[in-house]
């Protein structure tokens, strides 16, 4: 709503504007809507690219929001330009020392690992972000976990280095656990580094147990999150964070009471959404509401349509004018 009235009363490059459509942007990303974050990140990276130009920390670091959340989205392609811009502009801007910028040099070190990149480049920058992190502690200190936690993974392919890399994962935990609680979904991702090094470790019942555990925590947030979300959303929440469920399953042997558990943790997670999305329609059926009743006809209506859409494909339909259709 701030956004729609400063782009009324201010118009779409104000500055204030550009302001809104970058915080609701990191409220996107937050929520995992990785398409509206990097849209409206997008938005404000045009507006301040226009008024407050290239240099400028605001313009700058949007950029290097754009490259994150395309990372976050599994496009590598895509981020690396942003990142890479938003790491050098706001290097120049507030210093190679700051603590914002520590914290574009960690993701442009995690894009590097996740690419297959130089090994060495993305110790470098992940080390670099840590040691720069760690001297400027702030309240909640996440990223600092977040950048541990990246750094823990690399370290792990090492057998050499797998005892600091345990370690770095059990630091990460904790203060994830002390800044957000003990049921936040970030603490999945500390689950998720030590099923694997366990794995590595030949540990494998452990390993097990740890992946499960991140999973409890993706599904008990998921959970919350599908009572409000669209049930587009909802869908889309579920298919996001299950590398813990993942590794469960890569870890499982073909026989034994260990399979039992592993597929029901499986049925479980994907039913999750489906039994919400079928409680509002037991509620909807429930409710004896003329209006919701004519709400629901044009809700049912539209759905046939984009059933038939679907079905029967492009026939002779233009590519954009399907798609048009489709989106309508």
């Amino acid at each position: 709503r701030a956004l729609a009235i400063r782009d009324a009363r201010l118009g779409p490059d104000h500055p204030s504007t550009a302001m809104s459509a970058n915080n609701l942007g990191l409220f996107y990303k937050e929520m995992l809507d990785y398409e509206n974050a990097d849209r409206l990140f997008s938005r404000a990276a045009r507006s301040w690219d226009l008024v407050l130009g290239r240099g400028h920390s605001l313009t700058e670091g949007v950029h290097a929001n754009i490259g994150e959340v395309r990372m976050l989205d599994g496009d590598l392609e895509g981020a690396e330009t942003p990142l890479r811009r938003g790491l050098r502009g706001l290097s120049d801007a507030l210093g190679e020392n700051h603590r914002f910028v520590a914290y574009v040099t960690a993701q442009l070190g995690r894009w590097t690992l996740l690419a297959g990149e130089d090994p060495g480049e993305a110790r470098r920058l992940l080390q670099h972000a840590l040691d720069i992190l760690e001297r400027e502690p702030s309240p909640n200190a996440v990223d600092l976990a977040d950048t541990m936690s990246d750094l823990a993974s690399l370290l792990g392919r090492n057998p050499d280095e797998r005892t600091r890399a345990y370690a770095l994962h059990e630091r990460a935990l904790e203060i994830r656990r002390a800044a957000l609680g003990p049921h936040h979904p970030a603490l999945r991702f500390s689950f998720e580094g030590l099923a694997r090094l366990a794995a590595l470790d030949d540990e494998l019942g452990r390993a097990r147990e740890l992946a499960f555990r991140a999973e409890d925590v993706r599904r008990e947030h998921l959970l919350l999150t599908a009572r409000l979300a669209s049930e587009r959303d909802a869908l889309r929440l579920s298919w996001r964070g299950t590398a813990g469920l993942d590794l469960a399953l890569s870890l499982t042997p073909a026989e034994g009471d260990a399979v039992s558990i592993a597929w029901d943790r499986v049925i479980r997670s994907r039913a999750l959404v489906f039994d919400e999305l079928a409680r509002r329609q037991r509620e909807i059926s429930a409710a004896r509401d003329p209006g919701i009743e004519r709400l629901v006809r044009r809700l049912e209506t539209h759905r046939a349509r984009l059933s038939n859409l679907l079905l029967r494909g492009m026939t002779s339909s233009q590519p954009a004018d399907y798609r048009a259709r489709v989106e309508q």
